[in-house]
């Protein structure tokens, strides 16, 4: 590879920082939600938990 390639390349992944930024910021909105909701069905029954579990694990298997 060329030195100008090599910079033009790296110039191209430079560029992709605030896209990058944005979707790292997403993905820690989503985390931060899995988290909140993982604590809050702590609160729950445990077995009624594991039953609405099941039942959504065999519907998405029908359903693939």
């Amino acid at each position: 590879m060329t030195d100008l390639a090599e910079i033009e390349r790296l110039v191209e992944v430079a560029m992709n920082e605030h896209q990058a930024l944005l979707d790292l910021g997403t993905c820690m909105a989503n985390l931060r939600a899995v988290q909140e909701a993982k604590a809050q069905l702590e609160e729950f029954d445990p077995a009624t938990v594991r039953r609405v579990l099941a039942q959504r694990d065999a519907t998405e298997v029908r359903c693939a």
